[in-house]
């Protein structure tokens, strides 16, 4: 199963505002510097390995990509403009033009063609959907699907998007993403590891220099800490606090805190090739025992939203909720079926450092009012995830997000035999023929049959256990301007941020 099944489409305005109080102990940094609160180091600077948040959020400030996203909808980025075939198989990207790397080397057609065939032999869900890249002149790019694929453009303002120059990804070898050399607003100045990644703004960056001259990385592991230095003055941005930390912030005039919707969604992976969650009885018993509006209050101090299924507010999605209702007697009737009935049953429920322990504990609790015992095991996120690619695990605490607002490609990236990734998933190839329909069916209403039918097989399985859907924030200093909420919570571009 890929990591990113949970999400939420933003469908609501950002809410900001300043809160009034308690006074700084020190001083803001200048008007050329913004000093933001990471709480990982990154592992390189190549958009093909997205390991860290920080790596993630280096990539956006490096590379560009041919579009991103605002509010929902792609806009041009390194493509100026595009058209479409009129059977939506073939694009067309018009670059734009006088764009160079960090280098000085220009930008070309061949640049995006060689970025998109490298990620395609790196993913084999991203080479399924494109039949041939090719470069017609130095500024025009033309991309032939092989299928009718409604999610192309979030595909293209992916982190693994980024555009790499050709010449010197050849003449530099791995090297190149340890001195990366993108297009983008923001190049890197220094990789302080396990403390600072500082970047400074590009001279000649095509959409103009960006209005802050250095943005620094600051690399804070501990909530309480990192919440500490912007009360100071030390840091001047952070991103995704908790429930616990955001109430902290209220009645710091010096502080403004913005809210929106986000794509992100606590839940549980359940392991069902190993192990007793294996048992799809065990794994309905879990589903059921779990107070998901209990999970939303005590870890998300109700800002949350109960979640309805993997996929919500999903193009080809029908809004039902495919979830298990809470009911602890049902819990114990699922178990007393289960090939384990009278044992007791261990489980391990694991969370990284990013997520924290507090849903997990809750959990635990449910959980041991239908006799199965849970134990938590904290991990750095990096750990986490090599845990569950290994299929290391039994229960897997995350909250991530997904930037494919399309269901059908969620699916097909998630459940095709060839996709799957973890070896805790199904990779017998199951739901192929159903998938194959999906992706071969281009009427909509049918389209959203196909999806929505095979979403509830799925779900019924309870492989995975969405729990709550996020609301998104940032808190930064009183004085920054242009900024916003991502809705992934990570791809931040800090390229028109700007001090009053």
């Amino acid at each position: 199963m890929k990591k990113s099944l949970y999400l939420l489409a933003a469908g609501a305005a950002a809410l900001t505002l300043t809160v009034p109080g308690m006074a700084i102990a020190g001083e803001a940094a200048g008007n050329d510097t913004l000093n933001v609160v990471v709480t990982d180091d990154a592992s390189q600077f190549n958009p093909g390995v997205t390991n860290t948040y920080s790596d993630i959020m280096s990539l956006y400030q490096i590379y560009e990509r041919l579009v991103y996203y605002i509010d929902g909808e792609p806009v041009p980025q390194l493509a100026e403009s595009w058209e479409a075939s009129e059977d939506k198989l073939t694009y067309m990207f018009h670059l734009r033009p006088d764009t160079y790397f960090q280098n000085g080397e220009k930008l070309t057609a061949e640049d995006v063609v060689y970025s998109i065939n490298r990620r395609c032999e790196e993913s084999p869900s991203t080479a399924s959907k494109f039949a041939s890249v090719t470069a017609l002149d130095e500024n025009t790019v033309e991309i032939k699907l092989t299928r009718i694929c409604e999610s192309i453009f979030s595909s293209l303002a992916s982190p693994g998007m980024g555009i790499l120059c050709k010449s010197y990804c050849e003449e530099n070898g791995d090297d190149a993403f340890l001195k990366p050399n993108g297009s983008g607003a923001y190049q890197l100045k220094e990789w302080v590891k396990g403390s600072q990644i500082q970047f400074e703004a590009f001279e000649n960056y095509g959409g103009g220099k960006a209005p802050i001259e250095y943005l620094n990385f600051n690399i804070i592991t501990d909530s309480s800490t990192a919440l500490i230095s912007l009360e100071n003055g030390e840091n001047d941005f952070m991103l995704n606090l908790s429930a616990s930390d955001f109430a902290l912030v209220e009645g710091n005039e010096e502080l403004t805190v913005q809210t929106a919707p986000s794509h992100s969604q606590a839940g549980l992976v359940l392991n069902v090739q190993n192990g007793v969650t294996a048992d799809e009885n065990v794994r309905k018993a879990i589903a059921c025992a779990i107070d998901r509006d209990a999970v939303n209050v005590v870890g998300f101090d109700g800002t949350g939203t109960v979640a309805t299924g993997s996929f919500e507010d999903f193009l080809y999605y029908d809004g039902e909720d495919y979830t298990y209702s809470y009911d602890p007697e049902k819990a114990k009737e699922y178990l007393a079926a289960s090939e384990y009935a009278g044992s007791d049953i261990t489980v391990t429920i694991k969370t990284s450092d990013n997520y924290g322990d507090i849903v997990p504990q809750v959990i635990q609790q449910n959980l041991a009012e239908i006799g199965i015992t849970a134990n938590i095991e904290s991990m750095d996120i990096g750990s986490q995830s090599e845990d569950w690619l290994n299929g290391n695990f039994e229960i897997i605490y995350q909250a991530g997000s997904e930037i494919t607002p399309d269901l059908s490609e969620s699916l097909y990236s998630a459940y095709y035999s060839a996709n799957v990734w973890s070896a805790s998933a199904w990779s017998d190839g199951r739901y192929d023929g159903q998938l194959d329909a999906i992706m071969a069916e281009t009427d909509t209403q049918k389209r959203t049959e196909l999806c929505c039918s095979l979403l509830q097989e799925i779900m019924a399985t309870a492989n995975e256990i969405p729990l709550v859907v996020k609301s998104g924030n940032i808190v930064y200093r009183t004085g920054l301007q242009n900024t916003y909420v991502d809705p992934n919570g990570m791809f931040y571009c800090f390229k028109d941020f700007s001090w009053e």
